[in-house]
C-alpha cells in the first residue's frame, strides 16, 4: 500500500535537489513556458525505484502470508474500503495516481488470493 504524504514546498524542493544531486532525478524546463519544470527519474532513479518496489512487494507478501486464510478476505476488504476513502481525498491532492494504483493492487489480491477458499462469493 502506498502512503500518501502532502509535503511543504520547501521540503519538496530540498528533496528534489537531493535527488538531482544524486543523479536519481532530472529537471527539464518546458521549452514553451520556462515557468514549468518537469521532474523525472534518471536511469539510476528508475533502477532504485524498481529495487524498492520489489523489496516492498516481498515485505508485504511475507506479512500477507501470515494472515490466517479465513481472515484474508476481511483484511483485503478493509484495505479496499480504506483506499476508497483515500481516493476521495486524493482527488484534490498532488498525486491521486498513487492511491489509484494501490486500489488496483488490492482488487487483484481480492480476485486471486481468495478464489477457492470459500471467501470469493
Amino acid at each position: 500500500m502506498v502512503i500518501l504524504y502532502i509535503l511543504e514546498n520547501s521540503t519538496m524542493s530540498i528533496t528534489v535537489n537531493n535527488l538531482v544531486t544524486s543523479d536519481l532525478a532530472k529537471r527539464d524546463t518546458d521549452p514553451q513556458d520556462r515557468r514549468y519544470i518537469t521532474i523525472s527519474l534518471t536511469g539510476s532513479g528508475h533502477k532504485l525505484y524498481e529495487s524498492i518496489e520489489e523489496r516492498m512487494s516481498q515485505y508485504f507478501e511475507k506479512i500477507f502470508e501470515r494472515i490466517p486464510v479465513d481472515k484474508k478476505y476481511q483484511v483485503l476488504e478493509s484495505m479496499q474500503y480504506f483506499l476508497r476513502l483515500l481516493n476521495k481525498f486524493a482527488e484534490r491532492s498532488i498525486c491521486p495516481k498513487l492511491v489509484k494504483d494501490s486500489s488496483e493492487i488490492i482488487e487483484e489480491l481480492l480476485e486471486s488470493d481468495c478464489k477457492g477458499t470459500g471467501m470469493d462469493e
